[in-house]
């Protein structure tokens, strides 16, 4: 045996070929390295965008995330998937969107997005985000609520009396509101602990929603809980007080 088919032989590649990966007409050691240096260019991918986190609010969906080296003429594609439908964003070179416009149906679907990086041909593996709903009622690991406006409290008859924008109308641009038909329900807790309010305010109130709360005794402040829902989309409780006599007309409001 000539030296180089002994080497050929007893190479690890050459021992591939010895038993019976030989191809006729062919240099089985050359068409081996061929192989695995193809391989070897596949395994170096590009690196897939981190820690993918989903914002949201009244106003809509923020989704945003990290990238190890922005150097790169790498840009980013996001892919919403809903219950029945999914959507691709156009590619950004930002590390955040404002999904909010890719929403369908947001009052009942929960969602959750992939962030993938690329470069001319190449794409990364897909980053994938917690699932996110605005239906407090949905499976899903980030619960979407929604944000009482600025509450405004005054003496009124002797009761406190309680005012703020309709969110029907502050927030029917969202896509928590989109399609709505609900009616805003809220209640008002007082700090006595024992006589809660509820009201319901609809959408062709179109200005303010507003009730009166009675105390059981006069005090030198009074704090009110506000909470409510639009059919299954919650708000955040928000806490207020109003400093003074209301039965006067001299007061402050704290929020």
């Amino acid at each position: 045996m000539r030296e180089s088919d002994s080497r050929a032989v007893f190479s690890p590649l050459g021992v591939l070929c010895k038993r019976g990966f030989r191809r006729t007409g062919i240099d089985c050691v050359a068409h081996l390295k061929r192989v695995r240096a193809g391989a070897a260019r596949q395994t170096v991918s590009l690196p897939s965008p981190a820690n993918v986190s989903i914002q949201c609010d009244s106003y809509g969906v923020e989704v945003r995330w990290e990238y190890p080296d922005l150097s790169q003429d790498v840009y980013f594609q996001v892919k919403v998937k809903g219950e029945f439908s999914e959507r691709n964003s156009n590619l950004t070179q930002k590390l955040h969107l404002n999904i909010s416009s890719m929403l369908s149906e947001p009052a009942y679907n929960r969602y959750y997005v992939n962030v993938m990086a690329v470069r001319g041909g190449e794409k990364s593996e897909p980053t994938k985000s917690d699932a996110f709903s605005y239906n407090v009622y949905a499976t899903a690991h980030i619960k979407c609520y929604l944000d009482f406006p600025e509450v405004k409290l005054s003496p009124k008859e002797g009761k406190l009396h309680v005012q703020f924008s309709n969110p029907l109308q502050l927030y029917r641009n969202s896509p928590a509101l989109r399609g709505l038909t609900d009616n805003l329900v809220y209640c008002i807790e007082t700090e006595e602990g024992k006589n809660e309010v509820c009201e319901t305010c609809q959408s062709k109130q179109n200005t303010s929603c507003e009730t009166s709360v009675v105390f059981s005794e006069h005090r030198g402040e009074y704090c009110i809980n506000l909470t409510g829902k639009i059919g299954q989309r919650f708000f955040n409780l928000r806490s207020s007080c109003f400093t003074g006599d209301i039965r006067s007309s001299f007061h402050f409001t704290r929020h």
